[in-house]
């Protein structure tokens, strides 16, 4: 899993990812229908593609891209806080090279051409999990990836970041969330503090989980489910950072596609 601090907004498979961005550009007050329209057509221009096309993906179910667009309409989710289910479940040195082609760094044909297929729905199927391959290939995969890295970190790190802001900020409400809540500015905390805090809180949690109060009742499981936003992103950064640590030891040029 490709490490990334964006707080999240959404999690679930693409259609549903669009779906609910959808809600949220709907959302927004008469004065910011332009601003929706921006928006629109930046993630056209990420795409390659017109802003009608980015219309019917978010308003007609069912109608999604395919190929090089699909690949680049998932990235750019991705970076609008979106945890696309279908991206999140690629293997690690799919993924990687999935995103050169999500942010423009290969087209599909220049891709197929470099891993040797003749067809771009051979690496298509490949990249999606659909087809298995051999080592040799996921090997000139991660070859191609590690060239264009800093490329690519570059192109992921700018790209978006205005729309992204749009969407959410640390100290305002989500938009299109039930609820408001309440969060912390990472900035407010010291780089030597914060490693202690995570672990006093991780501890603390941990304590309260393993005695008796830990247990909960139904009514309780009722009331936290207005807040399965937090859980889902507090389960996605305990996921990024066990990740982290047990591939800590790795070596890094292991060719590691799970």
């Amino acid at each position: 899993m490709i490490n990334d601090t964006r707080p999240e907004i959404f999690r679930g498979h693409l259609e549903e990812c669009l779906e609910h961005l959808n809600k949220i550009l709907a959302a927004l007050s008469p004065h910011k229908k332009q601003r929706a329209k921006a928006i629109r057509e930046a993630i056209a221009v990420f795409c390659g593609v017109v802003p009608e096309s980015v219309g019917n993906w978010l308003q007609e179910k069912g109608h999604q891209p395919h190929g090089e667009s699909f690949f680049k309409l998932i990235c750019c989710l991705d970076r609008l806080g979106f945890r696309v289910i279908e991206l999140e479940n690629m293997r690690r040195v799919r993924r990687n090279f999935a995103e050169l082609i999500g942010f423009s760094i290969l087209t599909n044909e220049q891709a197929s051409k470099l891993i040797g297929f003749s067809d771009r729905s051979s690496l298509f199927r490949i990249l999606h999990g659909k087809s298995e391959t051999g080592k040799m290939k996921l090997q000139l995969m991660f070859e191609i990836w590690k060239e264009n890295k800093p490329r690519l970190d570059e192109k992921r790190d700018g790209a978006l970041e205005d729309i992204f802001n749009e969407l959410f900020n640390p100290r305002k409400k989500i938009l299109g969330s039930p609820q408001t809540e309440l969060t912390l500015e990472p900035e407010r905390l010291s780089a030597s503090y914060q490693p202690k805090a995570i672990i006093i809180l991780m501890q603390g949690l941990l304590a309260l989980f393993d005695s008796d109060k830990g247990s909960l009742i139904e009514k309780e499981i009722t009331d936290l489910q207005t807040h399965s936003q937090t859980v889902s992103r507090l389960t996605t950064h305990l996921i990024n950072l066990r990740s982290r640590l047990s591939s800590s030891d790795k070596p890094k040029e292991e060719v590691n596609d799970n």
